[in-house]
């Protein structure tokens, strides 16, 4: 069936709600205009004519009270669609919120001109609140307990069985042997083993010596500013068979910047402690596992949010 450009449009905004693990500035996608057009110039039209009717949307839905207008408009009169036409239509309807209308469009005319997919959020969720849902991010313990480290995988089995493999709740069935010397010792010489295989591998592949019996502390991240590799510099970014090594799991975010982080996950499900910051799924598995068993430190986001305000 046929349909035209703005039908198209209309049912695609009545179907797909917004999906993204972050909504950090430096996580989400900018694109020069004049990238796109040279590349892309077919997409670059569609995305001005999504723009347009977005925009069109979006003033019907401020007129009619459902957006928050903002109370301190802004001097700034930048053209932020593609036609002066549309510019003139928005600029009539609100000749006192231009910063509003301009902060709802996908094209960024500050500086570089790019289709930009950031800073929107806010505006968006006030006019479709609907359509912003929190979802943290998750990992699956086939991979990342029993392909990642088999020994811990069938030690847990021998004590609760093996259902927990499809119900993760079943491990707190383990509360049950925490005072248990034998399985303590276990759960040890499982990590330990672990520490001596990656150790081994590293010697063999990289030529470096490494002592088993030593702590090992581990922050694996992408290289992002907010995650703070710099002030814990020299850390090994490796392979899966670090994960089962490790026992001190680093997760040192600034709180309320993290989306989800993974890495962490994988570290506690295979026997490592945590110290970090309350940010990320950090949040999730101190509500699981109970704070006391984390090891947090640092600025809570409401104290980061006030200190910000400070300047």
């Amino acid at each position: 069936v046929l349909v035209s450009s703005l039908q198209a449009w209309d049912l695609t905004r009545r179907t797909f709600a917004y999906t993204n693990h972050t909504i950090l500035p430096e996580a989400l996608e900018r694109w020069p205009v004049e990238l796109l057009e040279k590349l892309l110039p077919r997409h670059l039209q569609i995305i001005y004519q999504i723009n347009q009717a977005h925009l069109d949307v979006s003033m019907t839905q401020l007129r009619d009270g459902r957006g928050k207008i903002s109370s301190n408009p802004s001097p700034m009169l930048c053209v932020f669609v593609f036609s002066s036409q549309s510019y003139e239509k928005i600029t009539a309807l609100f000749p006192k919120d231009i910063s509003k209308l301009r902060k709802m469009s996908l094209i960024e005319e500050d500086g570089c001109k790019r289709v930009n997919m950031a800073h929107l959020f806010k505006d968006f969720s006030e006019l479709e609140p609907d359509k912003f849902q929190n979802k943290t991010n998750g990992i699956t313990p086939r991979r990342w307990l029993l392909l990642c480290n088999p020994g811990l995988a069938e030690l847990i089995a021998e004590v609760i069985g093996e259902d927990y493999v499809k119900d993760l709740s079943q491990l707190k069935k383990l509360n049950e042997f925490v005072d248990d010397a034998t399985f303590i010792r276990d759960i040890a010489k499982v990590k330990q083993d672990n520490k001596l295989k990656f150790a081994q591998y590293l010697e063999k592949e990289y030529r470096v010596k490494i002592n088993p019996s030593s702590m090992f502390d581990v922050h694996v991240k992408r290289i992002h500013e907010y995650k703070r590799q710099l002030l814990n510099c020299l850390h090994i970014i490796a392979l899966y068979n670090l994960i089962p090594a490790t026992d001190l799991s680093e997760q040192i975010s600034t709180a309320g910047t993290e989306a989800s982080g993974t890495g962490n996950m994988k570290f506690m499900l295979n026997g490592a402690l945590t110290i970090g910051t309350m940010d990320g799924a950090n949040v999730e598995m101190a509500e699981e596992a109970g704070e006391e068993n984390l090891f947090i430190f640092g600025m809570r986001v409401e104290d980061v949010s006030e200190m910000d305000k400070k300047g």
